[in-house]
């Protein structure tokens, strides 16, 4: 049968509808793409970001740590020397007694300084790498009060990144203390394992 005129006439307007709504798909496609590129170089930006604010933070870390260790800790000791000389020459029984008293103190507190340092900065995380300061710092959270803790490692990479060893330790340090804060726990285990191109952290 042959077509009429306005059969034809809306035909060929909802072809131009058509032609109109693809066109505007394929622009809403490419403003989606850049748009997803857009983002892609952001993510990328915000990991570089990321990356060297690890690395800015465990600088500062470890300066603090030094200056705690090599300075205050020190300074510290010095007085404690001091207080143990006066001690000696004193007359009266209960200033000896005082003085050694703040010796005692001292001490104490040069204890606690030198492990604020550590955890500021273990030294052998930078000495031993990454297995060892694990273990070490499982064996300080024992030695705390904490609960014995069961450290397993199995094919640790020894080639690890300037941001990736102190993230690691920091993830165990962190749940370590929440274990000896909130857990109540009567046994720990940590196992850091790794694989061809991963490393699995569990710490139950």
């Amino acid at each position: 049968p042959v077509m009429g005129a306005v059969e034809f006439t809306d035909l060929a307007e909802s072809f131009n509808r058509m032609a109109e709504s693809l066109e505007r798909t394929t622009v809403s496609r490419d403003a989606l793409a850049h748009a997803n590129q857009q983002l892609l170089l952001k993510q990328a930006e915000l990991e570089r970001l990321a990356d060297r604010l690890l690395v800015a933070q465990e600088e500062e870390r470890r300066r603090l740590g030094r200056e705690l260790h090599d300075d205050v800790t020190q300074r510290v000791a010095s007085l404690a020397i001091d207080t143990g000389n006066l001690s000696r020459t004193a007359d009266s029984p209960e200033l000896r007694r005082g003085l050694a008293a703040i010796k005692e103190r001292l001490a104490k507190l040069s204890e606690d300084i030198h492990g604020l340092s550590r955890s500021l900065h273990p030294s052998s995380l930078e000495e031993l790498g990454l297995e060892a300061a694990i273990e070490s710092e499982c064996r300080a959270f024992f030695e705390r009060g904490g609960p014995p803790v069961h450290f397993l490692a199995r094919a640790v990479p020894s080639a690890m990144s300037a941001q990736q060893s102190p993230a690691i330790y920091r993830i165990v340090q962190e749940a370590l203390r929440n274990i000896e804060r909130h857990a109540a726990a009567s046994d720990v285990e940590v196992e850091l394992a790794g694989g061809q191109r991963t490393l699995r952290l569990e710490i139950r």
